[in-house]
Order: C-alpha cells, then sequence, then structure tokens
C-alpha cells in the first residue's frame, strides 16, 4: 500500500491488482523518457520502449531501422558478424550463417596449425584430428 501511495496509484483491490497498478505505472515512466506513446497494456508499451532501443543499437551500428524489432536486430547481427570476418580475414559475402561458418572454419585452421595436425578438409574432419590428438596426449 505504501509502494501504491508513493507511486500515485490506487491501494483498492487485491495485492496483486495493486501490483500491476504499480508496475504499470513505472513502464509508463519509462515509456516517458523513452519519448514513446504510454498508451495501451503495460506489455504493449513495452514492446514500444524496446522497440525504440533497438531502433537506436541499429543507428550507432549504421543499419536501417526500418521494420520490425525483429528484422532491425537480424541486421545489426549481420553487421557484427561482417566485422567479425573482416577481423578474421574471411569473406564478408553471403548469409549470417554462411559467414559464421566461414570465421569458425578460419579459427579451427589456426587451431590445427598451432597442434600440428593438418589443415586438409573440412571444419569436422579438422576437430577430428584435433581431438584425436588431443585424446593421444591423455
Amino acid at each position: 500500500v505504501k509502494q501504491a501511495k508513493r507511486a500515485g496509484v490506487s491501494t483498492e483491490g487485491s495485492t496483486l491488482e495493486i501490483l500491476e497498478r504499480i508496475n504499470h505505472a513505472d513502464v509508463v515512466k519509462q515509456a516517458k523518457r523513452a519519448g514513446v506513446s504510454t498508451e495501451g497494456s503495460t506489455l504493449e508499451i513495452l514492446e514500444r520502449i524496446n522497440h525504440a532501443d533497438v531502433v537506436k543499437q541499429a543507428k550507432r551500428a549504421g543499419v536501417s531501422a526500418e521494420g520490425s524489432t525483429l528484422e532491425i536486430l537480424e541486421r545489426i547481427n549481420h553487421a557484427d558478424v561482417v566485422k567479425q570476418a573482416k577481423r578474421a580475414g574471411v569473406s564478408a559475402e553471403g548469409s549470417t550463417l554462411e559467414i559464421l561458418e566461414r570465421i569458425n572454419h578460419a579459427d579451427v585452421v589456426k587451431q590445427a596449425k598451432r597442434a600440428g595436425v593438418s589443415t586438409e578438409g573440412s571444419t569436422l574432419e579438422m576437430l577430428e584430428r584435433l581431438n584425436r590428438k588431443a585424446l593421444e596426449g591423455l
């Protein structure tokens, strides 16, 4: 009840109802700080706050902030993977998954070289050789 009074919400109803009103009031404050609409349910407001935050991340990452939250997050992730590819010295062309596979392959090649095993063949083949060598050392 004290929390409800501090939050400026009604103290009528069950504890759960009071807590829901306190939570909603807090989310409304967050929405105002984020510059998004305070209309609708607590969940709807939280989704708008999250979307606004993802839009800011997109701008920092230099990718389009158009579309759904998920679409924007996928573009942010892809841009990050492209940067990783450049650092790893592999092609940044293709899908996010294709790029990640190339990064992983390059990393396994480095491990194989350090361990003195062949770097020929697929990533899996190199990992099998690395594993065999590690087991031999036991």
